[in-house]
């Protein structure tokens, strides 16, 4: 019984810890005023809706403040081909809602992770003082199992992201919100497929290092172990 507990102990941790870094990386993208701004210039953003660039930034704003909770709704309007028009189509509206949960999900389960991880090592450390072998044999046996994973679906999305984006919307969606008319919904052309193909880039990317780096530092910890 104890020895599955113990297994149990460690496998959560395993799965836990990349999980913790991959969802830091999703915030840390995801409210990069900078990436947006760049992304927008980009693909001629402001130009394509017929709004000015700085009454975009605005409704980005807007939106990373919904989605952060610091404000209620997504209720605002704007100037957009010389009239003052609501910004986000009903639609647009509900579809954040649901984008809101995911994210605060998302917050909650990275939080929980954290707990996690930082008890999991401190148990370790009390219950044996060089624990630190066996914490370096974890991260790294995370680290690769993870960054397979992440090498694997890199390489799928780059085959048909839009496949893959979609089975995403499927699966983390209850509804069909997310599927969009460019014509009466302002949302999917501020945040085109090519954004999302680029904030994935970006995310695997940082992900990709974070584990490469823990896994370079495991090896050194395990190689002087064995020394």
């Amino acid at each position: 019984m104890y020895k599955r507990f113990f297994v149990l102990f460690i496998s959560l941790f395993i799965a836990l810890f990349p999980i913790l870094l991959l969802f830091t990386d999703i915030q840390i993208a995801a409210f990069d005023r900078d990436f947006y701004a760049a992304e927008f210039k980009r693909y001629h953003i402001a130009e394509n809706i017929n709004v000015n660039f700085q009454d975009l930034m605005l409704a980005n704003e807007n939106t990373i403040h919904f989605i952060e909770g610091k404000r209620d709704n997504l209720d605002f309007q704007v100037i957009i081909a010389g009239s003052e028009q609501e910004f986000f189509s009903k639609r647009d509206k509900l579809h954040m809602v649901d984008v809101k949960n995911l994210f605060d999900k998302g917050k909650t389960i990275r939080n929980l992770g954290l707990i996690y991880v930082i008890f999991f090592i401190i148990i370790g450390f009390y219950k044996n003082k060089k624990f630190k072998k066996n914490l370096a044999k974890y991260c790294f046996v995370s680290s690769l199992l993870s960054i397979i994973f992440i090498g694997l679906l890199a390489m799928l999305m780059s085959i048909d992201f839009y496949k893959y984006f979609t089975i995403f919307h499927k699966i983390f969606f209850t509804n069909d919100l997310w599927l969009m008319d460019p014509v009466a919904d302002r949302l999917v052309n501020i945040y085109p497929e090519t954004f999302f193909t680029d904030i994935a880039f970006r995310i695997s990317s940082l992900f990709a290092i974070e584990l490469a780096v823990i896994i370079t530092i495991s090896s050194i910890i395990l190689k002087k172990s064995r020394s």
